[in-house]
């Protein structure tokens, strides 16, 4: 059967898929959050299959050819999960998530009857199935290639954000006789950045977003000095041991030792200058938790300062969708959202990371 832009599906007919469509992508969200932790769950799985099939059925009774046929690519690469043909991994569930998240858009433009993206959604279905029918060695490469098409409208979003406002924080600074300082944070910073190719350009990155956040939340945080706190936060991993910064496993006790000893140099270059009040804060407890297992002082809930607040959840944003030394698979703009708001009210405050939504939120409809 094939798709009619003009074909009239009934409404009460269709306000029904809706509602279960939502259900059902909550369901599958939370389902990958979970195998992910235990990859041998079988129940879990069959949950996210079923999920996915009655998305295809009630599509198909909608006549709903594009989300039915798309629903099916996704199915079936589940199935292979199932059958035991492939096995689970991050960057597979990371596929399932994105894979809903189009269907989503796909659902969105029959509702609203734009035209669809019909060859781009061909070639996603496609790399789906190409998942569980190439040989084993090319799977991962075949999932890269897939995940590259399905995140053709989310990689760049935190990568851009606007610095035009950045001249009104250094004329703040300078009404304060703070600029020369403001101007020797940016240049440790920069210098700092050259240690490794993963951190270039990190800090402007930051600062954009975590402008922005704050003047949606209307300013609580002075701009120039959350400018300073950004510029130092992370200067000091920079006089690391280049074996540290480059290293791409899992770090041993010791040097997570020296890691984590890098909020407590900055700041203690910070309390030797005078006019910098609450930037100290910001800088030292930027790593801290509200749930007490952060660093260096395991500080909980209203401890830890606002600003730091803000740039620990702009921090693990950047961090997620950007590539480590120990992670070169960076997640897609909406897996790290997905994470974050996972770990809201444990680890990160919520109330920042639902202003993270917001800004995100913007600049994907923008960008549409």
């Amino acid at each position: 059967m094939s798709f009619d832009p003009e074909l009239e599906v009934d409404g009460d007919l269709l306000n029904d898929f809706l509602e279960e469509f939502v259900e059902k992508q909550r369901d599958i969200e939370g389902d990958l959050m979970r195998l992910e932790a235990d990859p041998t769950d079988g129940e879990l799985l069959a949950n996210i299959f079923r999920a996915v099939h009655t998305i295809k059925g009630n599509a198909c009774f909608c006549k709903m050819e594009p989300v039915s046929q798309f629903a099916h690519s996704l199915e079936e690469l589940l199935q292979a999960v199932r059958s035991g043909a492939i096995s689970f991994t991050p960057q597979l569930s990371e596929v399932v998530l994105l894979s809903m998240d189009r269907i989503n858009t796909i659902v969105q433009c029959f509702v609203a009857s734009e035209p669809q993206e019909v060859e781009q959604n061909h070639k996603i279905e496609q790399s789906l199935l190409a998942i569980s029918s190439v040989q084993s060695g090319e799977r991962y490469a075949a999932i890269q290639y897939s995940l590259c098409l399905l995140s053709d409208s989310f990689d760049d979003l935190g990568s851009d954000f606007d610095l035009s406002a950045e001249s009104s924080e250094a004329d703040a600074a300078a009404s304060c006789g703070l600029e020369g300082d403001l101007d020797y944070f940016y240049l440790l910073m920069k210098q700092s950045e050259q240690r490794s190719i993963f951190w270039q350009g990190r800090g402007e990155r930051v600062l954009s977003l975590a402008m922005e956040m704050n003047a949606i939340a209307g300013t609580p945080i002075e701009p120039y000095k959350l400018t300073a706190a950004i510029y130092l936060h992370d200067f000091a991993m920079g006089l690391l041991p280049e074996f540290i910064i480059s290293k791409n496993e899992r770090l041993s006790d010791d040097e997570l030792l020296l890691l984590h000893n890098h909020p407590l140099i900055a700041a203690q270059l910070m309390g030797r200058l005078p006019g910098w009040d609450g930037v100290r804060e910001m800088i030292f407890q930027h790593h801290e938790r509200l749930d007490g297992k952060g660093y260096p002082q395991q500080l909980t809930g209203d401890d830890i300062c606002d600003g730091a607040q803000l740039i620990g959840v702009v921090d693990a944003y950047i961090s997620l969708t950007r590539p480590r030394a120990d992670r070169l698979h960076k997640r897609s703009v909406m897996r790290a959202i997905l994470e974050l708001n996972n770990n809201k009210e444990t680890q990160f405050s919520a109330r920042w990371v639902t202003v993270l939504n917001t800004v995100i939120k913007q600049r994907y409809l923008k960008r549409s």
